[in-house]
């Protein structure tokens, strides 16, 4: 048996916790988990949802700086403790190499079991050259080459972030990209028409589920939807954030408040049904000096209910996407108009892409998908 730690700060989740789930499958592996008792997500306090009749362990742990994911770490001594006791062949941290996590968990690996393999988890296509958009740059750019120096493997979520890890002088084949990936037992095609009926949704309706951040390209959505020539189109926005009521007077400004929903924060296991209410999904992400979409969740999970998207040029946005959905440039609200009505026009259109979306989500951004290419990893580096 391979005795793995795997430390996941999104674990308190249940929806995360299906990758252990999955992992722990395979006869070979003896998992730990390592979650925050709790964390901060999307603006919310979120305690750890423990899963009944898990197949791995649960350690719980109390953090520091909750919701900032690269300043958090474990203040107890629940990270320590857990590397003694249990003696890991392989660490699996998802955590960036130059967070305080990643730090702290090569700190004490070496310290408490020097013969343990560290395989770390990255999403960063901002840094290279170790060139950090974050304050104290230097700070961060001396835990990335600590962890870097003293981890066998990483795996990254996209194409960019591989490459970020080269520049830094990361070996390529050490490096295997894994998309992150979803629980089909919650994110599938439901009944919409009695889902709609249930929400009060009778007109095409468009939306967006994320933080509530003029970075996250909301204003484009709204001049988009303000422009279209159906005018009952419903806006709905899922999330919470520090610019809403921003959006909330843009709209109405705009004229369009009467048709725009700020729904809040939604409980993850809801969201499918307002997935499934919405005849596409939009997310407008612009870049930014500190910040790009480096995945975007929300578009696998809308994709995997067979609701359409519409994705901007940011980030890792198209490449998440593939040819399963509309791609518009980025803070053209003319471009994202014309793909809406597209998808609105043409019901050809609409089945093809959920069709291809459906397809894709099968074979890329499953948890199985995701423990299968993991676990050869962790087979990979203990025979090594």
């Amino acid at each position: 048996m391979i005795k793995t730690l795997l430390i996941d700060k999104t674990a308190v989740l249940k929806k995360y916790q299906q990758k252990c789930v999955e992992l722990a499958r395979y006869e070979d592996i003896d998992l730990t988990l390592l979650a925050p008792r709790t964390w901060v997500e999307n603006y919310q306090k979120i305690s750890l949802e423990k899963i009944r009749s898990a197949n791995y362990r649960t350690i719980c742990g109390r953090v520091a700086f909750k919701g900032y994911e690269n300043r958090g770490f474990y203040y107890d001594l629940s990270l320590p403790r857990a590397i003694v006791k249990i003696e890991p062949r392989v660490i699996i941290m998802l955590e960036e190499p130059f967070s305080l996590f990643a730090f702290q968990t090569v700190f004490f690996a070496r310290l408490f079991a020097r013969n343990s393999k560290i395989i770390f988890y990255s999403s960063d296509d901002l840094s290279k050259d170790h060139r950090y958009p974050y304050r104290p740059s230097w700070v961060y750019r001396l835990i990335s080459t600590f962890t870097l120096k003293n981890s066998h493997y990483a795996i990254v979520v996209n194409k960019t972030a591989k490459e970020t890890l080269i520049c830094k002088g990361f070996k390529s084949d050490r490096i295997t990209i894994i998309p992150w990936g979803i629980d089909r037992t919650c994110f599938k095609p439901l009944n919409r028409k009695r889902i709609r009926s249930e929400l009060n949704i009778s007109t095409y309706t468009i939306g967006y589920v994320g933080r509530i951040l003029k970075l996250k390209g909301i204003q484009t959505l709204l001049e988009a939807v303000a422009s279209m020539q159906q005018k009952n189109a419903q806006l709905l926005i899922i999330g919470e954030g520090p610019d809403k009521q921003f959006f909330e007077q843009l709209a109405q400004e705009m004229g369009i408040h009467n048709r725009t929903s700020f729904m809040g924060y939604i409980e993850p296991d809801k969201l499918a049904k307002y997935y499934n209410a919405m005849d596409v999904l939009v997310l407008p992400t612009l870049s930014h000096q500190k910040w790009k979409e480096h995945f975007g969740r929300v578009l696998i999970e809308a994709m995997a209910c067979g609701t359409p998207v519409i994705g901007s040029t940011c980030g890792g946005i198209p490449e998440v996407i593939g040819d399963s959905g509309l791609i518009f440039e980025e803070g053209n609200a003319d471009s994202l108009k014309t793909k809406i009505e597209a998808i609105l026009n043409s019901q050809f259109l609409r089945e093809k892409l959920i069709n291809k979306a459906m397809d894709r989500v099968e074979k890329n951004y499953t948890w199985e998908a995701f423990a299968r290419k993991l676990h050869d990893i962790v087979v990979k580096v203990v025979k090594e």
